[in-house]
């Protein structure tokens, strides 16, 4: 390519720029420096060339490795030093000072000694110390031979028991037998025999059988009737009776004197209170009683009368039934009935309210009940307790002083069937 055709393609810095560019960004992915300032210097002096008209200098310039020339290339890192050697230990470091001394010791417990040691019933050895505290050794055996006995020695010791405080005892003994002390050293044992036998007996201080023996009612002081009840079988049946209300008390009172027990045959005396089941034999003469007496009959005995009517026979009247009217009250709109009092009843509204289901009502009970409207007229709703002729349910006469009767019939304790004529005038 001639010099001309060079110059050419440069003819201006811009285009020198663009081209240059491409360098530096290639130079920079190879791991180059950036090279913008010294290019840009590079550029400048081909830019200056080509206005002097001094085309082979613009040439040179324009060359990729003369325009890098232009730059101060950089040099390379170098390797990384080796690790330095480890340094030398330091000196020890000097010797502490010498700790406080320590506090004295507290005196130790005095010293106990062994005052007493004997054998508990099983077999154990039990040592009694100067402090007065005992300690169980346990159980001893036998360790050696002796020429009158066997030397014996705690279960839990090693030694050959050859001391000054050791226990000895016979050669053998016989099974549940009762060791005893033999003299009064407390070091020796014999065979005591069982307990109760001739030979326990014989051997020590406890006859037992001598014992139970002198044990009689005489030596306890105990005379029977005088401070202790002879035996009776039927005491034990009466142990277990308990006595009513009043019987402990009576059986304190003397026969023949109010508040005492009857007795057949004997004399009743007047008691509070005698209810007779089934008596008979009553003497007439000697019955007495303000209930029994003739002039009390028609006041508080009912005198015989044939025309008396019975609940369970058929009666016919011949006078007049009148029964008692009883008034109905309304309380929170609320008026409650009660049919054991009555049949018929009376009731003055005075707000709206609802006749309630009755309280005991009994099949077959009926009558009426005749309601009057007060100075402003009332409503009355009915608990479906009552039941009306298809269903209905009739109002009260919207009048004020108007009067309305409600018949019924009570057909179950459930049920009554009703009636209500109304504005009866």
């Amino acid at each position: 390519m001639g010099e001309s055709n060079v110059l050419d393609s440069w003819v201006s810095t811009e285009d020198a720029n663009k081209k240059l560019l491409k360098i530096i960004t290639k130079k920079k992915e190879e791991g180059q420096e950036d090279y913008s300032g010294p290019l840009k210097s590079a550029i400048a002096a081909v830019a200056t060339a080509v206005k002097r008209n001094n085309h082979e200098s613009a040439t040179r310039l324009l060359k990729v490795e003369n325009a890098i020339a232009l730059v101060p290339k950089q040099g390379y890192d170098g390797k990384a030093g080796k690790d330095g050697k480890d340094g030398k230990d330091g000196k020890d470091g000097k010797i502490g000072r010498d700790g406080k001394d320590g506090k004295d010791g507290e005196d130790g417990n005095e010293g106990v000694s062994v005052v007493d040691a004997k054998v508990d019933f099983d077999n154990s050895l039990v040592l009694t110390l100067s402090n007065g505290n005992e300690i169980d050794a346990g159980q001893i055996n036998v360790s050696g031979n002796g020429a009158s006995g066997l030397i014996i020695q705690t279960s839990t010791s090693t030694g050959t028991g050859t001391g000054s405080g050791d226990v000895t005892g016979p050669v053998s003994s016989t099974d549940n037998s009762v060791a005893v002390f033999d003299g009064v050293t407390g070091k020796i044992l014999k065979d005591g025999g069982t307990l109760g036998s001739a030979a326990f007996s014989a051997t020590s201080a406890f006859d037992l059988a001598g014992a139970a023996a002198a044990v009689t009612p005489t030596t306890l002081g105990l005379v029977i009737g005088t401070n202790v009840q002879a035996y009776d079988a039927d005491l034990s049946t009466w142990a277990g009776v308990t006595p009513g209300t009043g019987v402990t008390a009576a059986l304190a009172v003397a026969v023949g004197v109010a508040g005492s027990v009857v007795t057949l045959n004997g004399a009743g005396g007047t008691p509070t209170s005698i209810v007779l089941t089934n008596a008979t034999g009553l003497p007439a003469a000697g019955v007495s009683g303000t209930a029994l007496v003739a002039a009390a009959i028609g006041t508080t005995v009912q005198a015989y009368n044939a025309n008396i009517a019975t609940t369970t026979a058929t009666q016919t009247f011949t006078g007049g039934q009148i029964g008692a009217v009883t008034a109905l009250t309304s309380t929170s709109n609320s008026v409650a009935i009660n049919l054991a009092t009555n049949n018929n009843f009376s009731y003055a509204t005075v707000e709206a309210s609802t006749l309630a289901a009755p309280s005991n009502p009994v099949a077959g009970q009926s009558g009426a009940i005749v309601i009057t409207q007060g100075a402003t007229a009332r409503t009355l709703a009915y608990n479906s307790f009552y039941k009306f002729a298809g269903g209905t349910i009739p109002t009260l006469t919207a009048t004020v002083g108007a009067v309305d009767t409600f018949i019924y019939y009570v057909e179950s304790a459930s049920r009554a069937t009703c009636q209500l004529i109304k504005d009866v005038k």
